[in-house]
């Protein structure tokens, strides 16, 4: 919702700033210049959308399969750190 009413909001205002930073990793972009509307298009590349000029935006199934796999990015992130830590013991 916010992506359509206030696209040029920083995304790191209004999302978690995890998902943020792993969003603009993935797309190139800085996370802190990051807007709601690159970071909700970033998630849904990740799911199949392909942003040509002609595309509407994204839509909701598009955009939960992209939210899946940032979702498991996220998962594999914190289960890295969390055995490295213990890999230390």
């Amino acid at each position: 919702m916010l992506s359509r009413q206030c696209p040029d909001e920083l995304a790191r205002a209004v999302i978690p700033t995890d998902i943020v930073l792993v969003v603009a990793h993935l797309s190139g972009h800085p996370a802190k210049t990051m807007t709601v509307q690159q970071c909700w298009h970033g998630i849904a590349r990740h799911g199949g959308y392909l942003g040509r000029k002609g595309d509407g935006p994204p839509g909701w199934k598009t955009l939960w399969l992209g939210w899946m796999y940032i979702q498991n990015v996220l998962q594999g992130m914190q289960l890295a750190s969390l055995l490295s830590n213990q890999l230390d013991l």
